[in-house]
């Protein structure tokens, strides 16, 4: 699957599609194909490092709306 990932906090342009493996769901779990997603602006603080109570893992995927 193709997904926009950061691998640092900082402007837009630490924003890169990157190529993943399809997650397979565990059990009790689904896994939704999202064709289109809208960019949450909590996405966009979160890439500037501006939310101080939230830890992201790197490389960060954005996607709030679908955590």
């Amino acid at each position: 699957m193709r997904a926009v990932q950061a691998n640092n906090t900082g402007a837009p342009d630490v924003l890169s599609v990157v190529d993943l493996a399809t997650p397979e769901p565990g059990e009790g779990e689904v896994c939704l194909k999202v064709s289109y997603c809208g960019f949450n602006p909590m996405d966009a603080f979160a890439r500037q490092g501006a939310l101080t109570w939230m830890q992201l893992d790197f490389p960060f995927t954005p996607g709030i709306e679908h955590s």
